[in-house]
């Protein structure tokens, strides 16, 4: 039975061994795939190679023929004019350099002539527009506080993002239903210049209205109405409105929060004020009663 026993353990052991041997081995060759160089070599400037090393791959393999070189430069031209177009490069030159005295082949780029924005123009619609002074003195405000200047280089990310701050700079006061109408960037790439242009609608002026409560079930409406500091009739602000639900996020009644206005033009004068609750559980108290020699009875 010893014996048996000692012949059992052996083999145990061997076994974990083989099997310890193979995962090693296993990883081996995915390292050794994974880490395998590219078959091609990118040549760039290093103010974008970095960038393309992120979005494009490399030919782990050498291409088995002729055919399947131009259907790779077709592909690979197409992804990195587009990739270069975000940075403001439109007019890019890829090469496909053969191999030379057992040198791999290279993919070599010129990105041309950075756009830069020759001309910001940015216009208004709706009730901004009327006459007064704080019209005014608004529309100069965002114009002056746009994130893309003239003479900057022209990036498709940097064009969205000051859009999308553009919009939310209207939005936060007073003009709860600003939209964007329109927005165009004219490129011209014989000449590297980008004109600009985005119409921005305003709407009408929002007004707070009731509040429209739901999710309240134990609790009265006045203590959601004691934390609020604005009134019907006031005019709409976000930062106001934002104040309201952090402040009922700070009391434990309730476990989430939401708050919101209705943002129908037909509705600007009074618009809703939406808060969305969910009361948190109820807290379960026991109560005891004890008896002690020394002290009496006695409550827990």
């Amino acid at each position: 039975m010893i014996r048996n026993s000692v012949h059992c353990v052996v083999f145990f052991m061997l076994a974990v061994l083989i099997s310890y041997s193979s995962i090693i081995q296993a990883e081996s060759i995915i390292s050794i795939v994974m880490d395998k160089p590219a078959a091609v070599k990118l040549r760039a400037p290093d103010s974008i190679k970095k960038f393309l090393k992120k979005h494009i791959e490399l030919p782990k393999a050498p291409f088995k023929d002729e055919m399947t070189q131009r259907a790779y430069m077709h592909r690979i031209q197409k992804e990195i004019t587009g990739l270069l177009a975000t940075r403001g490069y439109f007019t890019p030159t890829v090469t496909l350099d053969e191999m030379k005295d057992g040198e791999k082949p290279s993919i070599t780029i010129d990105q041309g002539t950075v756009t830069r924005v020759q001309s910001v123009s940015i216009e208004f619609q709706g009730a901004i527009t009327q006459p007064g002074k704080v019209n005014e003195s608004d529309i100069k405000k965002f114009r002056k506080a746009f994130l893309i200047k003239e003479g900057k280089k022209f990036r498709s990310q940097k064009w969205d993002d000051a859009k999308a701050a553009l919009l939310e700079a209207v939005t936060r006061m007073k003009y709860a239903a600003g939209r964007i109408v329109s927005s165009e960037a004219l490129v011209d790439k014989e000449k590297a210049q980008a004109d600009l242009r985005i119409v921005i609608d305003s709407g009408p002026v929002f007004y707070f209205g009731e509040l429209q409560i739901s999710g309240l079930e134990r609790y009265d409406t006045e203590l959601i109405s004691n934390l609020k500091t604005f009134r019907k009739g006031d005019v709409y602000n976000e930062d106001i409105l934002l104040a309201f639900q952090v402040a009922l996020q700070g009391i434990p009644h309730f476990s989430n929060v939401t708050v919101n206005i209705a943002t129908d033009d037909a509705q600007h004068l009074a618009a809703p004020v939406n808060v969305v609750l969910s009361e948190s559980k109820t807290q379960r108290i026991a109560f005891g009663l004890g008896y002690s020699s020394n002290n009496g009875p006695r409550g827990e």
